[in-house]
């Protein structure tokens, strides 16, 4: 069965993008109270936080390294937008027993979820303004670790209730019914090892996973890898500079 929506109505499926300007903002904010309080700040800068908001190495103070965090918030609004372009453009697999509700509980999920991501992002983002802030300023450091542990209690709260949403929205209830997704089996011998999905006649790039929570990408399609080694190549030039 295949559905078509000619309205554009599947950008309602998901926040709007716009929204990201406000994480945004708060790096703008971040970049230029860096450059307000640059001069006054301490000689030393912590370099390496743990969890717990404690911090174990220093670097002297330079305009580079003075930057590792604002580095930081531009990833992670980078990230989350990028997580937010996934939910929206992901293939949609429809129950053939019941489409109707399948559809509107897909939408119901997406735009939750797509809720869910812009909160972790910009709780993120504000989490990282704040590192820079605590340098800057140089507040107490009984601070940073009570904003770090609440940071981390807060992002596995966002993840847990995504898990109660269920993939594609199955443990939603519409129209009074509430169902567990249906796995389609005849795409059975695209899913390498069960996991993996590897489908170069399909043009989705993105792809519910088949078990648990999430989506996976296509490793079909040749731009996927070539998303995934300029990911891998930024992640080793981040360690490089700032290991």
């Amino acid at each position: 069965m295949v559905i078509v929506e000619a309205s554009g109505s599947q950008h309602k499926w998901v926040i709007s993008g716009w929204y990201y300007l406000i994480p945004f903002l708060f790096f703008l904010l971040t970049l230029f109270l860096t450059v307000i309080f640059y001069e006054q700040a301490p000689a030393k800068l912590p370099a390496y936080w743990k969890l717990n908001g404690i911090f174990e190495t220093e670097k002297a103070k330079t305009p580079f390294s003075a930057s590792i965090w604002l580095g930081s918030q531009l990833l992670a609004i980078l990230t989350f937008l990028g997580l937010h372009a996934t939910i929206q453009k992901s293939k949609r697999i429809i129950d053939q027993d019941d489409p109707e509700i399948s559809l509107e509980r897909m939408k119901r999920s997406r735009r939750l979820c797509s809720k869910v991501m812009f909160g972790a992002g910009l709780l993120t983002v504000l989490f990282f303004g704040f590192l820079q802030g605590s340098f800057l300023l140089d507040w107490s450091s009984s601070a940073v670790q009570v904003i770090s542990r609440l940071l981390w209690l807060l992002l596995p709260v966002c993840l847990l209730w995504m898990t109660f949403i269920g993939q594609g929205g199955s443990r939603l209830k519409v129209m009074g019914i509430r169902r567990e997704r249906k796995i389609v089996q005849k795409d059975d011998h695209y899913w390498k090892l069960g996991i993996f999905y590897f489908n170069r006649s399909d043009s989705a790039l993105f792809v519910e996973k088949r078990f648990g929570i999430g989506w996976t990408v296509n490793l079909g399609r040749p731009i996927v890898w070539i998303i995934l080694f300029v990911v891998l190549a930024l992640a080793g030039i981040k360690q490089f500079f700032f290991s």
